[in-house]
């Protein structure tokens, strides 16, 4: 598997769906995407790194391909779905996530990671 080379920190509201686009790139110099025709993708969130259950997972279905064949997709998760995971005596929750894939080839990796902030919305 391989990790991702920076976290990035994404947050989201109970109040609005999530929504994030991503472009795969097959070099570090972004000049040729990742057609992403049999690749199988995941987004989850966990409490933290090591725990076995998730707090919200999106697989397939949670994420549209804007573009296979250029790379680009979005990620999204309705408010239900972060209001459900958000604990009923929290407003705010620091959690980590990441982006995982795998290849038409047995490929497994992770694309992006970092924390996941969740807040209470109005």
């Amino acid at each position: 598997m391989t990790t991702p080379t920076r976290d990035t920190r994404f947050s989201a509201r109970t109040d609005a769906d999530f929504s994030r686009a991503f472009v795969r790139w097959t070099d570090a110099a972004r000049t040729q995407p990742l057609d992403l025709t049999g690749w199988s993708l995941r987004f989850v969130v966990k409490a933290a790194v090591g725990d076995a259950e998730d707090l919200i997972a999106g697989e397939n279905d949670a994420i549209e391909r804007e573009d296979e064949a250029g790379g680009r997709f979005r990620v999204l998760i309705d408010k239900a779905v972060l209001a459900e995971a958000m604990p009923e005596d929290a407003n705010r929750i620091e959690a980590v996530f990441a982006l995982q894939a795998e290849g038409p080839n047995g490929e497994s990796e992770v694309w992006v990671a970092g924390p996941f902030i969740l807040a209470r919305g109005l």
